[in-house]
């Protein structure tokens, strides 16, 4: 894991090293693989049915090839293409619209492959010199598709890499008594197309997986989001209600204030008009008892003079007596 972790730069270390993958399988080692393998099937499907369509075509279109170099043997070629790879791969692209198909899709892609493979190894079985062993170059082709176009898995790509080389070592050098430089520099070239297929499939699936996982934790994100957003939502939900029952509530007092304040207008009204009524009535009874006391104080003014001169007339007598009494005397 050192090796590979120094391989990669440090702008992709941190998520390299959250990611968790088996170095030699490319697999998740925790629960996401199952949601990786669901993703890369969906991610992959449409392009599998449209490499697998093009790979037919191609196959096929071999055959102007074989009309030219091996005339002789075009019919029998046909045959090969036609019975063996055709069928078999058309069929699949029809079975690929079926459920069946998510769960072996990629053992099936493998058998497709070795086919191909067989196919051209058997070609070159009945071919004759000089292109007899230029037919190899074929397998190269095959190569190509296995690690870049069919969507194997790296562990399915090179699986089916090394044991289409095994068979073709086997094949080669059992069937035909080949020379050695021919035979080594054949070997070689297809070793060296499997080498760069095993590295190039290895990093596309790993920045496939690396996609995925980022997207996983995005996901993961936007469902705590949603998850706070409803929980928010309730929050704001019960808030609201509790608002607006606080608003009824206020509304209710807010009513029955103005009503209270209707009543009090009324009364106040009524309190105006009985104050005025009271205040005309006080204000003729203060009129009344003016009235009754200058009558008052006149008789007052009449009985205090009356006294004084009753007191100036008994005055008057009293001198008169003593002026009397003195003449007398």
């Amino acid at each position: 894991m050192k090796i590979i972790d120094n391989i990669f730069t440090s702008k992709i270390t941190g998520i390299h090293k959250d990611m968790d993958l088996n170095p030699l399988t490319l697999a998740f080692r925790n629960k996401i693989e199952v949601e990786y393998n669901k993703y890369y099937y969906e991610y992959s499907i449409d392009f599998v049915r449209i490499s697998l369509l093009f790979s037919i075509a191609l196959y096929m279109g071999f055959y102007l090839l074989d009309i030219v170099v091996y005339p002789e043997f075009k019919r029998e070629f046909l045959l090969t293409r036609l019975v063996v790879s055709f069928p078999v791969s058309f069929l699949v692209f029809i079975f690929s619209y079926y459920d069946i198909f998510r769960k072996n899709w990629q053992s099936i892609i493998f058998i497709i492959i070795q086919l191909a493979g067989i196919g051209i190894m058997y070609m070159i079985s009945h071919s004759k010199e000089p292109y007899q062993f230029n037919y190899f170059i074929g397998l190269i082709l095959v190569m190509m598709y296995n690690f870049m176009f069919s969507k194997l898995r790296f562990i399915w790509s090179t699986m089916s890499g090394l044991v289409m080389f095994v068979i073709y070592i086997l094949f080669i050098n059992l069937k035909f008594n080949i020379p050695f430089v021919e035979n080594y520099m054949n070997t070689f070239f297809l070793a060296s197309s499997i080498l760069f297929g095993m590295l190039a499939s290895y990093f596309v699936e790993y920045y496939t997986r690396r996609e995925f996982y980022t997207i996983y934790l995005l996901n993961e994100e936007k469902l705590k989001v949603e998850h706070l957003n409803e929980i928010l939502e309730e929050k704001v939900k019960i808030r609201t209600n509790e608002l607006q029952l606080t608003n009824l509530q206020l509304t209710e007092k807010n009513q029955r204030l103005n009503k209270s304040e209707k009543e009090l207008y009324k009364h106040k009204d009524k309190l105006e008009e009985l104050v005025e009524k009271r205040t005309k009535e006080l204000d003729q009874k203060y009129s009344e008892l003016e009235t009754k006391n200058k009558q008052l104080q006149r008789f007052n003014d009449l009985f205090v003079g009356r006294e004084f001169r009753i007191k100036e007339l008994k005055d008057k007598i009293k001198n008169l007596e003593e002026i009397i009494d003195k003449a007398k005397g």
